[in-house]
């Protein structure tokens, strides 16, 4: 496993990034952890931040390459729907290089319907 601290003037683009590995993103009040699960959909489980101890499948919505200074964009499905979520910006980027397949099973996620996504807008 190889942890790498991105610089201020580094960029990830999603080219870098394989199934397993762990994005983990510092606001100023927050931090959040992805972890990918399907590269080819930048599908992973986020947790962190706005989602207060759970974890929850999400897609990362950003363009070609995530950077500090950036806000990252999630869409989160829900029965039924889809709720977005933006962190504000980010101060920090780390990436930490998985060295397995990542297993849905793995996390406690929770099931995201409107009575429970309060929380996220």
């Amino acid at each position: 496993m190889s942890i790498q601290n991105i610089n201020a003037s580094d960029r990830i683009s999603y080219n870098r990034l394989y199934d397993g590995d762990t994005l983990i993103l510092r606001t100023l009040n927050s931090t959040y952890q992805f972890t990918l699960t399907d590269i080819s959909a930048k599908r992973g489980i986020l947790s962190g931040g706005a989602i207060r101890g759970m974890a929850v499948t999400a897609i990362l919505l950003n363009h070609f390459e995530l950077f500090t200074g950036a806000q990252i964009r999630f869409q989160i499905p829900s029965s039924g729907d889809c709720i977005s979520m933006t962190t504000s910006e980010v101060k920090s980027l780390q990436l930490i290089e998985g060295t397995e397949n990542v297993s849905l099973d793995f996390y406690p996620t929770i099931q995201v319907t409107h009575q429970t996504a309060g929380f996220l807008y």
